[in-house]
């Protein structure tokens, strides 16, 4: 049995497989399942950018079903799979003439930032200038994110 997928309907395959894991709350076969395409190497950016996004996704639906002291990490890790895909946005994480998929980044990103404010981080340095280069119609709205992350907590 092939661990990877060797092309995009291979990598497809097992996005959907994951998917369909997350509709029924299997979030381990569903993360197990978007994995397989993470270290493929014939697989598109945009492909890599859905399995890590489903990969997000069924770690904050894991991290729902976990107690207090498991929760976090599993959202610490939800987002670290969000800041993946939303680096390729900016030339990271992407193979040799690969471009990134906007789609992808801007739901990794929103993905992202939805995380931040949950878990009380600071983002990191540029991250609401580089969602403002993407979503130029949002800056007043991603300004006023900006603002409400940088406040000290009481």
């Amino acid at each position: 049995m092939q661990i990877y997928p060797a092309n995009d309907y291979g990598a497809l395959a097992w996005c959907y497989i994951g998917e369909c894991d997350v509709q029924i709350s299997d979030y381990d076969s569903a993360t197990n399942a978007y994995a397989q395409v993470f270290d493929s190497t014939n697989i598109t950016v945009s492909l890599r950018s859905r399995a890590r996004v489903g990969f997000g996704i069924a770690l904050e639906k894991k991290a729902d079903a976990a107690g207090d002291a498991d929760k976090k990490i599993f959202l610490q890790q939800a987002l670290n799979s969000y800041l993946d895909v939303f680096e390729t946005g900016f030339g990271k994480n992407l193979r040799n003439g690969e471009a990134a998929d906007a789609f992808w980044v801007k739901t990794a990103g929103f993905n992202a930032l939805r995380l931040i404010q949950t878990l009380g981080v600071a983002p990191s340095d540029g991250f609401i200038d580089e969602m403002e280069q993407l979503l130029p119609q949002l800056k007043e709205s991603l300004e006023k994110k900006r603002a409400e992350l940088l406040q000290p907590k009481k």
